[in-house]
């Protein structure tokens, strides 16, 4: 998912979009039963502006600004913000539980 606003990274819109998909599949914020997010270090994203999302305390994906030198080597001209996740874990959990 990415998501861009010539005036504002969006990053708030993406953390929600995370939210509203982990509620869709019954999974809550929580350290080790849910899912949970935490400061990542990653060179695609702004430095403390991304995060890694973990599942039941596995990496399954992260979100952030991404760099200005991203956004430039691929010609962006506004802020983005983009996250990444990987289902497969949330969707055998989904179907156990269904």
């Amino acid at each position: 998912v990415m998501h861009s606003m010539a005036s504002k990274s969006g990053i708030d819109v993406i953390h929600g979009i995370l939210d509203l998909v982990m509620l869709k599949f019954g999974v809550f914020r929580h350290k080790t039963t849910g899912y949970d997010i935490v400061l990542s270090n990653e060179p695609t994203f702004l430095e403390n502006m991304q995060v890694e999302i973990l599942f039941k305390g596995e990496h399954i994906g992260h979100f952030g600004i991404v760099h200005p030198e991203v956004l430039k080597n691929f010609k962006i001209k506004y802020p983005v913000c983009a996250l990444e996740m990987h289902m497969d874990k949330i969707f055998e959990e989904y179907e156990a539980n269904s």
